[in-house]
């Protein structure tokens, strides 16, 4: 259960088949199933760590989670990869590159 980080940046964003450790209390997630971000408005208190997990079915192909201001860029996530960040205070309308009308927004206070 070990991880394989794809394009980190900074040391902060990376993606992974598989968590070898839990989420801690400060987490929220962001499912992505249907070609859809689920909830499509995340809130959560400065310092959360914003996790998203592609729940699509093996073959379907991948999405990404970006940022339209530039502050986070997923590499392409394939069923059960996922990624996460810790985005700034502010609101972050984010989309997918591959399905742009896929979008979402983190609202960190």
């Amino acid at each position: 259960m070990g991880s394989t980080p794809a394009r980190p940046r900074s040391g902060r964003l990376h993606a992974f088949r598989r968590s070898s450790s839990p989420p801690g209390p400060d987490t929220a997630f962001v499912v992505i199933q249907g070609f859809a971000f689920t909830p499509a408005v995340t809130q959560v208190v400065a310092g959360t760590r914003v996790v998203w997990i592609n729940c699509e079915p093996s073959g379907t192909p991948g999405h990404t989670t970006t940022a339209v201001s530039g502050a986070w860029d997923s590499p392409t996530l394939t069923s059960g990869e996922v990624f996460s960040d810790v985005p700034a205070a502010g609101s972050h309308d984010y989309y997918c590159r591959v399905h742009p009308f896929m979008t979402g927004q983190v609202v960190v206070q």
